[in-house]
């Protein structure tokens, strides 16, 4: 429901003079004095109003008192202020400051208070001292996991900024990372590690891609999830060493481009035909196993190239809504035969060059001079293709989707599949 509420309280009149020009309007917030401003900080109620007013006057008028004021919440207000305005060489001397605070995560408002200053001071100074980042790094990690999620994230943004702390940063991360799972939590530790260049070891590393490899798979969201995914994964591979990069092999590669998806143990059951599948179709209605459904949706890679429910690479069409799209015996076809029927915009182009080269992939880009295409086999990178050199382009009549991927299922999972498939309708 809906509820008023009033103050009972009543303020001593001396306190109340001295608020009284921070809501009279603009011009007499300008025109108050600092000493009024600084007292607007320590109230709640106009503290914002208070900091834009101080923050329009000369840093030099407040700036240089800030560590002799008496009331810590107003100090902490105070720093923000000149972590916002102040010159580049004021925040030199704020993070200086600031390394020899002490965190409390206990004060849930007040650490995060301190932690937003310090991250601004660190965006807008001069190059930092070697000696004070150590000093930050030192501090920062003796509160590092507090398990309090929302500081752990900001701690975890700080730290990453720091590459005196990545020796014994990384490892929490990773550790957070292992927790959080395929999800918004997740991602957040993938994101913030990606620049790390210290604290990693083959294992560590290994660790990382791999949780990149399943959140292609399985990171729930929108269609731009994958570009998330592919633009995170960009910085972290740029990180690499040559050796480190060798000995990763695919896993630095998404899940589209290593062709796979996690690897499935599932041996050759049966090559299947309309013939022997349609008849059984009926028995879709007598109540199916759809946790096992969802669950051979992966092992079947169906994944690879697909979303649904927000899992799955944007490759080919997205399986939500099928029910309203096919009737059971439509999908079983277009899995026994994905050539059958492709629309356009799913098709791979082949290009054929004056050479006797054949290429079969997307067209990402070009321009006059050049084709960009993106292979569907073999190395799956991007060729550059002068157009002088091509002979024959045109659309494939082969959809990039392979046949034969139910013949790894036993007719049960076969309708426990398309069960799933089609639940929605």
């Amino acid at each position: 429901g809906l509820y008023r509420i009033r103050s009972l309280g009543k303020p001593g009149a001396a306190k109340r003079a001295s608020l009284v020009p921070l809501s009279s309007g603009y011009d007499e917030l300008r025109e108050a004095s600092l000493a009024t401003l600084r007292r607007g900080l320590g109230s709640r109620g106009i503290l914002a109003a208070a900091r834009a007013a101080l923050e329009g006057r000369p840093t030099a008028e407040w700036a240089d008192s800030i560590e002799s004021e008496p009331d810590a919440r107003i100090r902490a207000q105070l720093e923000l202020s000149l972590a916002r305005v102040g010159s580049p060489e004021r925040m030199g001397e704020l993070l200086d400051a600031l390394a020899e605070r002490v965190i409390e995560p206990e004060d849930l408002a007040e650490t995060q208070l301190a932690l937003r200053t310090l991250e601004l001071a660190l965006l807008r100074a001069a190059p930092v001292a070697s000696e004070v980042r150590a000093r930050l790094a030192q501090r920062l990690l003796a509160v590092f996991p507090c398990g309090q999620l929302e500081l752990d994230r900001q701690l975890g943004i700080l730290l990453a900024s720091l590459p005196e702390a990545e020796e014994r940063f990384v490892p929490h991360a990773l550790s957070m990372l292992a927790r959080s799972g395929i999800d918004a939590e997740g991602f957040h530790w993938a994101f913030v590690l990606r620049h790390a260049t210290g604290g990693w070891t083959p294992a560590r590393r290994a660790q990382y891609f791999e949780w990149l490899r399943a959140a292609d798979f399985g990171f729930g969201g929108g269609r731009e999830v994958p570009m998330f995914l592919a633009a995170l994964r960009k910085d972290a591979v740029a990180t690499l060493s040559e050796t480190e990069r060798a000995a990763l092999g695919a896993l630095v590669l998404a899940g589209v481009d290593a062709g796979q998806a996690p690897a499935s143990s599932r041996a050759f059951v049966r090559a299947w035909s309309a013939a022997e599948l349609e008849p059984e179709l009926a028995r879709l209605e007598q109540g199916r196993d759809l946790v096992r459904g969802e669950r051979l949706l992966g092992e079947a890679s169906c994944l690879t190239c697909h979303r649904i429910e927000g899992r799955g690479l944007a490759v080919g069409p997205e399986l939500d809504g099928l029910a309203g799209r096919f009737g059971a015996e439509d999908l079983l076809l277009s899995l026994l035969d994905p050539s059958r029927e492709v629309p356009d915009r799913f098709r791979d182009t082949e290009i054929r060059t004056v050479g006797g080269r054949l290429l079969v992939g997307k067209i990402v880009g070009g321009d006059a001079e050049v084709v960009l295409l993106r292979e569907s086999y073999g190395t799956r990178g991007v060729v550059r293709i002068p157009r002088a050199e091509i002979e024959s382009q045109e659309l494939s009549r082969t959809s990039p989707m392979p046949a034969g991927l139910l013949d790894s299922l036993a007719l049960e999972e076969v309708l426990d599949l398309l069960a799933f498939l089609l639940q929605d309708g």
